[in-house]
């Protein structure tokens, strides 16, 4: 009998650890035949590059866990369907890294159509660079370029990098209903594919968008704690619908000129301040609140429906000398149906360049309303200053009549009462 039940606990010892024991599958090198990673075979190791041939494609099923121990990547030229689950997600674990550009990504697109290929409810750790699109360079372009666009949704990055490199391609990379967690997130000059975030959370995070980029478009998300580094010449960032909150927006690696464009559209900015003294800024339909020096540096652009509030002490809008690259009409900037309120010094003109502001609210602003320092004069005609008083009004502009080196501004016009800019409607909803 004690024999007997001496082998019942080494049968149920042996049971329990079998079951407990995860299976390993190492992978590695070209597929031509379609392949599926199961759970029965997580986690998978990367052993070697595992590339997907044109026309292959890779399944891998909800649960399975990747692991990247060294500097391998997964090349799909082919499609890939990573369906996870929300119960069940799959994991990319990037363990290694080099810290370099030339690091390879946990998944690659080079030369293939994205549309067939689909990532969702997924889990990207690093600190290895999850996503790339092409890996391109001057004079060493693609034959054949990726074409359409990556869907993803329902991902998770964490301590990672996500990258575009291709040239001029008509390629997308489309994030949505994700969370991104001190993450690089890379649009590499010149010309690479541009990547959408909708209704995404981004904390924590690095935006960094080269020169001559498609840019990082951020729609109907939330960005907290994080830092834009905008290069110069065509350096898109658009801000659609979405919530910025204590994350600068300024220079890149790439020059210590951020040009941009810049758009703002139906968006809120808490406490991040825009730094583009030779760039191009547009906002419209939107809400600035900053607790800086200066709300907004720039060298021309827009500002339309829009409100700006300090914390009475800083500067809301200043104008430098932009870039002139011809692309915008006379460098200049445009002020209408704005409240400016609670700064020290509202609006700050100090290039040589024009400024028209009209059926602007300029109120509240303890130091002055407004500034000239330039040569030319500016147009600020049907403004509301928070008086009828010409008086009042002069004292809290800066013009000729206080230094003669600099030109007049004219506040003629001026509006009896606040002007109501809640009649401004969201223009534009999406950038395509």
């Amino acid at each position: 009998m004690r024999i007997i039940a001496i082998i019942l606990i080494l049968l149920t010892i042996l049971l329990t650890t079998s079951t407990t024991l995860k299976s390993q599958t190492n992978v590695g090198g070209p597929y031509f035949t379609n392949t599926v990673w199961n759970l029965a075979g997580s986690p998978y190791i990367l052993t070697a590059d595992v590339q997907v041939a044109d026309g292959v494609t890779l399944t891998i099923e909800p649960g399975v866990e990747i692991n990247y121990n060294a500097n391998y990547e997964l090349l799909v030229k082919g499609s890939i369907s990573v369906l996870g689950t929300n119960a069940l997600p799959i994991i990319f674990n990037g363990n290694y890294t080099d810290n370099s550009e030339w690091e390879k990504a946990m998944i690659i697109f080079k030369s293939t159509d994205l549309s067939n290929s689909q990532i969702v409810h997924s889990i990207f750790n690093g600190p290895k660079r999850s996503l790339q699109l092409a890996d391109e360079m001057e004079m060493f372009e693609d034959l054949i370029k990726n074409s359409d666009t990556l869907y993803t949704s329902n991902l998770l990055f964490i301590n990672t990098e996500i990258k575009t490199k291709g040239i001029a391609t008509s390629a997308k990379l489309i994030i949505e209903n994700s969370n991104i967690e001190n993450t690089i997130l890379l649009g590499y000059p010149p010309a690479s594919e541009p990547i959408e975030l909708i209704n995404s959370t981004i904390t924590n995070s690095i935006f960094e968008i080269g020169p001559y980029n498609y840019g990082i478009i951020i729609n109907q998300s939330t960005v907290a704690n994080s830092d834009f580094r905008i290069g110069c010449c065509g350096a898109n960032l658009n801000v659609l619908n979405s919530t910025i909150t204590n994350s600068p927006l300024g220079e890149s690696l790439w020059g210590s000129s951020p040009r941009g464009p810049i758009t703002i559209l139906n968006s809120e900015l808490n406490n991040s301040p825009i730094n583009l003294p030779r760039g191009e800024v547009n906002i419209e339909g939107s809400i600035i609140n900053y607790n800086s020096t200066t709300g907004i540096i720039l060298g021309h652009g827009e500002v339309i429906c829009s409100q700006i509030t300090g914390n009475n002490t800083g500067t809301a809008i200043q104008k430098h000398n932009p870039w002139n690259t011809g692309t915008f009409p006379t460098n200049s900037l445009t002020i209408t149906s704005t409240t400016i309120t609670n700064n020290s010094v509202g609006i700050d003109i100090l290039s040589t360049d024009f400024a028209t502001i009209n059926n602007t609210n300029i109120i509240s602003n303890s130091n002055y309303n407004l500034k000239n320092y330039t040569i030319n004069n500016i147009n600020a005609k049907n403004n509301w200053w928070g008086t009828t008083s010409t008086s009042i009004i002069d004292n809290k502009i800066f013009d000729y009549f206080d230094d003669i080196n600099y030109s007049e501004v004219d506040y003629t016009n001026h509006l009896a009462s606040s002007y109501d800019n809640t009649v401004c409607n969201p223009l534009i909803t999406s950038i395509d």
